[in-house]
């Protein structure tokens, strides 16, 4: 990715001479440090990125993109945030949720406010879509990033339900209302149908990057890395 990638946290400390907190749903938090005119913007984003509140069976912490599109709209309409920090350790989360809140980075960076991302142990897949809204990105030697890429998994426990005996009756107005069903093995129809969503989310997600990551990498690299592998932040760097 070339040597646009900072690694090591120092300079950005050096930058925040004092910040104002942006946490989730509570929004921008006056009493914290900081002072007169001039604020600066941290927004934090942890955990699975989704489009809900709800506690995640894999992890058990969430990043609502309700509350992050919330926090970074109430940072674009503040004349006293001059800059915003993303503050992020996410391992990824839904495409959807992630584009969500790309957009309103997309908004907040129209305003002519900087906005620098600040990477945690992990800032992979979805979460670096929402890092690419960034004009800055720092990161650890060891932070774990990268990941372009999509994937969708389906379950066939066809054979599973014959041995226990569970027999499933599908009533449906359309050939594909239940793709994706556990209870059958996939046709070739619905493989290509799915495929088609992935190549086309995973279009986006190139997108993405091509138009945050602008003259920092080339066509010829992006199409090289973007293959679902992850970084450390100092391979990325290099």
């Amino acid at each position: 990715m070339k040597k646009k990638i900072v690694v090591g946290m120092m300079v950005l400390f050096l930058v925040i001479v004092g910040f104002l907190a942006v946490k989730g749903a509570s929004g921008p938090q006056d009493g914290l440090a900081g002072s007169g005119s001039s604020k600066i913007g941290v927004i934090q984003i942890n955990g699975a990125i989704t489009g809900s509140n709800s506690v995640s069976l894999v992890t058990s912490e969430v990043a609502s993109a309700n509350e992050i599109m919330s926090a970074i709209r109430k940072a674009r309409e503040r004349s006293d945030i001059k800059a915003v920090v993303l503050r992020i350790n996410s391992p990824g989360g839904t495409a959807g949720a992630s584009q969500e809140i790309g957009i309103e980075l997309d908004k907040l960076r129209q305003t002519g406010k900087p906005i620098i991302t600040s990477m945690g142990d992990t800032c992979a897949s979805g979460g670096y879509w929402v890092a690419c809204g960034s004009d800055y990105i720092f990161a650890n030697g060891t932070t774990l990033t990268g990941s372009i890429g999509v994937i969708m998994e389906l379950t066939n426990l066809e054979e599973l339900y014959e041995k226990i005996g569970i027999s499933s009756r599908v009533i449906k107005s359309g050939e594909f209302k239940d793709i994706g069903s556990a209870t059958r093995e996939m046709t070739e129809e619905e493989y290509e149908l799915l495929q088609a969503i992935i190549d086309d989310s995973y279009q986006q997600f190139l997108d993405q990057v091509r138009k945050g990551r602008q003259g920092k990498i080339n066509e010829e690299e992006l199409v090289n890395i973007a293959d679902g592998r992850i970084f450390t932040g100092r391979q990325a760097l290099e």
